[in-house]
């Protein structure tokens, strides 16, 4: 109560007194007059202290000796009215210093009872967020108190029904009720101050299985005997949990760490091993534990200290990563080695994590594509002499061959003009054949020169209109002296990587061969379009496992055909199906196109059947 409020509390006290005293007048008359000024000045002095109380002591004897105390309605100062007013305000003294400590006292445990239920709403609350429970058994009254999170723990609502040991035991796994209870129970049979034990309880309100750790401490009267247990339940099924999750994760982590195959090796400052991985154990030929401790330089390298090119002394000098290529005679082979900071939470370094690779087999492949290269560059020199050597003879059957060949030619034709009239019958048919036999040799020779040149010419690769190329290719044979009725169906926008003037040689070939063996039919058709290989493509026509839906160009016609038994000759050079008489031509057509198509990286293959044309498929890498 605020200072002003008390004394003004203390002056309304006094005319209630007077009141209180008038109405008094018709049952006691003007005795005790005194009767109401002392209750009300006890309680103010109660509940407002001891001056309000001595103020309305000292007001209230005046104005009682005023209207109650003869003479009445004056104030006489005479002895008996002064001793009145002086034993009136000392017992206001005594009565107002009385209730000012009563009232102290019970402003004082009042602030103790709120402090005390604040510090209770605390420890509630601080024990239902650490899940931490209390109870407490009196084993003389045989009563347990449990705390509002012991209930929650069990899954019960707080203070639901008084807590029993009956209760409690209800609440554990099953299976752990008789371990729980002869703990408890030992304990107190043994004597012993404490007991702690980890369980399992199953919540009533849901059913969950939770896991918690209690802990117990037994208080003794003065002879020793066990008369109070005190005790915590704390769930830690979360905690259990999380420590599960770590332990698999470290279980993890180990299995990997053991599982790379790249050695790992986790060294400290001063070149020591902390830690190695089964690989490096294993090339170490000792175990893990045993690799704990030693030098790296003295069990990897067998020396007595670090070698030069070591990428640990360097991170160690510049914490850095750094990484070096190693080849150790005792590990048996070479090695990418690098080398990581490892840093404490302060970034503090404390070594580095060492992970060595076994290049071996790559440094022996490098080696072997070195020594392939080498050989290459040696069989590109020899081929380009070859290839010279090629050249020189090119242009001596060019040229030295076709020499005699025309003179044979030559001298056959003048005796058949010169000599016409005495040569008989036979006699010019010989020089007919020797003309024959001289012209289809330099066909030959010509075929021969054309298939060299194929495989020796320098290919130039671009994007190529196969449809405007063949149809060139076609207007060229409709040009010819013979007079024939031949379709070309040539399909439009056929598109292709590869050397426009190898192409046209194809083409050429293709055309030209079905032009000649469609001759003898009427109605003579010759087709260039494409297809897509299909998955289960046979490889004699091409098709190999992941070739599937690769794009074929095609030559058709309906011509000749040829039986299917020789189709895989009919590429081989001067392979030939028909007589000269019925189609001419040398057998070399077939062996250039696929010369041409195989430098492309491409194949080639035929179907056909007697008398019902034929068709040759072609790809381009």
């Amino acid at each position: 109560m605020k200072n002003y409020l008390r004394y003004i509390s203390a002056i309304l006290a006094i005319p209630l007194a007077i009141l209180l005293r008038f109405a008094l007048v018709p049952l006691i008359g003007y005795g005790i007059p005194y009767i109401m000024i002392f209750p009300v000045t006890v309680g103010v002095a109660l509940f407002a202290g001891l001056g309000p109380a001595v103020l309305t002591g000292l007001m209230g004897s005046i104005i009682t000796d005023y209207f109650f105390i003869e003479p009445m309605h004056t104030i006489t100062l005479d002895t008996p009215h002064i001793t009145r007013a002086t034993v009136m305000v000392l017992t206001s003294i005594f009565v107002g210093y009385v209730g000012e400590r009563l009232r102290s006292a019970r402003e004082k445990a009042e602030k103790q009872a709120l402090a005390l239920g604040e510090s209770e709403q605390r420890l509630k609350r601080s024990q239902e967020i650490a899940h931490l429970g209390s109870w407490e058994l009196d084993l003389v009254n045989n009563n347990l108190a449990w705390s509002d999170e012991v209930y929650r723990i069990f899954g019960l609502q707080p203070q639901e029904f008084g807590a029993t040991y009956e209760a409690f035991l209800e609440r554990v796994y099953p299976d752990d009720r008789t371990t729980v209870n002869e703990a408890y129970s030992s304990s107190l049979r043994e004597g012993r101050d404490t007991y702690e034990i980890e369980h399992r309880v199953v919540k009533k309100s849901s059913g969950e299985i939770r896991i918690v750790h209690e802990k117990c401490q037994h208080f003794r009267d003065e002879t020793g005997k066990i008369i109070r247990s005190v005790g915590m339940v704390h769930d830690i099924t979360e905690q259990k949990k999380i420590e599960e999750a770590l332990i698999r994760a470290k279980e993890e982590w180990e299995r990997t760490f053991d599982s790379v195959p790249d050695m790992i090796a986790i060294l400290d400052n001063e070149h020591r091993i902390i830690r190695v991985n089964k690989a490096m154990a294993d090339k170490l030929g000792i175990g893990a534990e045993q690799c704990v401790g030693l030098f790296c330089h003295e069990c990897v390298h067998g020396l007595s200290g670090p070698p030069a090119f070591c990428p640990h002394s360097r991170t160690l000098s510049d914490g850095a990563q750094h990484t070096c290529e190693v080849h150790e005679p005792r590990l048996g082979g070479d090695f990418l080695v690098s080398t990581t900071p490892l840093l404490d939470d302060q970034g503090k370094m404390l070594g580095s994590v060492h992970v060595a690779r076994d290049i071996t087999e790559r440094k022996q492949a490098e080696e072997e594509i070195k020594s392939l290269n080498d050989d290459l560059r040696s069989y590109v020199v020899d081929l380009e002499a070859a290839n010279k050597e090629l050249d020189a003879f090119s242009y001596s059957v060019s040229h030295d061959l076709r020499a005699p060949l025309r003179g044979i030619d030559g001298f056959s034709l003048a005796l058949l003009d010169d000599y016409a009239d005495k040569l008989d019958e036979h006699g010019r048919d010989y020089l007919e054949r020797m003309r024959a036999g001289t012209q289809r040799m330099g066909q030959l020779i010509d075929d021969l020169l054309n298939l060299s040149r194929v495989t020796r010419v320098r290919m130039s690769r671009e994007n190529i209109n196969l449809s405007a190329l063949a149809g060139k290719v076609a207007d060229r044979l409709k040009k010819t002296p013979e007079k024939r009725e031949v379709e070309f169906i040539i399909a439009e926008n056929l598109f292709a990587y590869c050397d426009a003037n190898l192409l046209n040689v194809v083409l050429e070939n293709l055309f030209g061969n079905a032009w000649k063996f469609t001759s003898k039919n009427p109605k003579a058709l010759i087709e260039l379009g494409k297809t897509n290989l299909p998955f289960n493509s046979p490889p004699n026509l091409g098709g190999e496992q992941g070739e599937a839906g690769k794009t074929v160009y095609y030559v058709r016609d309906n011509g000749a055909g040829f039986d299917p038994v020789y189709a895989e000759k009919l590429f081989t050079p001067f392979q030939r199906l028909h007589a000269m008489e019925e189609f001419p031509g040398t057998g070399i057509g077939l062996a250039t196109v696929k010369r041409i198509i195989e430098r492309h990286g491409g194949k080639t293959w035929i179907e056909g059947a007697v008398n019902k044309g034929a068709t040759v498929f072609f790809t381009l890498g």
